[in-house]
């Protein structure tokens, strides 16, 4: 099941997912557009999708799965993400999603979803204002 993310209901739930794989997201940071997903009763998944309003594009971000669920859950809690944010996208006339990753396994699976490899050994960089 797909269900919006609600920041005040979800926030804390997220949150720790990320505390406890060692990379906390800053709330500030997530778009208005992001999902939740349940299986079997409970929440697996979340994600994010950034849509600018100037051009046909997406990027989708801040993926993170409840750090106790085996790799077959995570995977299928994913699979179940990443068709939800595409159709978010696509419903909203994006052309193109974008997605970054530095890790092997997440580009094999984003593959597996129709995406391709754009630029290798790339550096994201972020400055606070």
């Amino acid at each position: 099941m797909i269900r919006e993310y609600q920041p005040e209901r979800d926030r804390a739930l997220v949150g720790g997912w990320w505390l406890e794989r060692g990379w906390p997201c800053p709330p500030e940071c997530l778009p208005a557009c992001g999902v939740i997903v349940s299986q079997e009763g409970e929440e697996r998944a979340a994600g994010w999708l950034y849509l600018d309003n100037s051009t046909p594009v997406a990027w989708i971000a801040w993926l993170v799965t409840k750090p106790e669920i085996s790799g077959r859950q995570a995977r299928s809690a994913l699979d179940e993400l990443i068709e939800a944010l595409c159709g978010i996208a696509r419903s909203q006339g994006r052309a193109r999603i974008f997605f970054s990753s530095a890790r092997a396994s997440m580009t094999t699976f984003m593959q597996t979803h129709g995406f391709s490899v754009g630029d290798e050994q790339t550096t994201h960089l972020i400055k606070e204002i």
